[in-house]
């Protein structure tokens, strides 16, 4: 996806302010979530909650970025799982992973692919 994205990007010849904005946010979460996965590795803690609300956080800038309220709203539910992760320390966080991720950004996924197949 990378390899393609810049293959499009140099055959564009330009980019915008939107897309450099994106494309910064997107890169700062990358390395936010290498600094997090390191960092549990070395604690020894699970690294989820922390990439839940690193990933709430970057689809709600995105979603209020691109005006894309499902995006929004997706990024606002991980954040809600990212709660409920710390009031249930118990709960099993490939389970609240998966539902959360599926939420977050797969619904408002099928979302901008039907807004792109019926326009």
């Amino acid at each position: 996806m990378i390899t393609w994205n810049i293959k499009k990007g140099i055959k564009r010849g330009y980019e915008t302010v939107l897309d450099r904005t994106i494309k910064i946010i997107w890169a700062v979460f990358g390395l936010g979530w290498i600094i997090i996965l390191i960092s549990s590795l070395l604690v020894g803690k699970s690294p989820v909650p922390q990439i839940l609300f690193l990933l709430g956080l970057v689809l709600v800038m995105n979603g209020l970025i691109i005006k894309f309220k499902p995006l929004t709203i997706g990024g606002i539910i991980l954040l809600i799982f990212v709660f409920l992760n710390d009031k249930n320390p118990s709960i099993n966080y490939l389970i609240v992973n998966m539902i959360g991720v599926t939420l977050g950004m797969l619904i408002p996924g099928l979302f901008l692919y039907r807004m792109k197949n019926s326009g």
